[in-house]
């Protein structure tokens, strides 16, 4: 059984080297990540600022996010173009860089 991956327009070799490194996984920690509210009590918990990048095709967008993580002092999202849920071999792959680079550089200290 083959897994699905969906890598927009990346090119396929991108695809095949993601099928050569799949695996058989427990599938618990996905399933539950898919239900509204699978994670509530534990996000609660989160104190820490938070980045959330979501792909264009993900099951769940930015909306509602910030709510979830009620205790973060800062929830930034936003959505990478043309990645569908595969962020690392999309062809866009380097603005996710670049964004979470920034990202982190905005809360080092000087």
């Amino acid at each position: 059984r083959r897994a699905a991956f969906g890598v927009g327009t990346a090119p396929a070799e991108a695809e095949a080297l993601l099928q050569a490194a799949s695996t058989n996984l427990l599938a618990v920690g996905g399933l539950l990540s898919m239900i509204p509210g699978g994670y509530a009590e534990p996000a609660q918990a989160i104190d820490v600022p938070v980045y959330v990048l979501v792909g264009d095709h993900d099951l769940h967008d930015e909306r509602g996010l910030p709510e979830m993580l009620p205790r973060s002092p800062a929830v930034t999202t936003s959505t990478l173009e043309d990645c569908w849920h595969c962020h690392f071999v999309a062809n866009t792959r380097e603005t996710l860089w670049q964004r979470v680079g920034d990202w982190i550089d905005e809360r080092s200290p000087a």
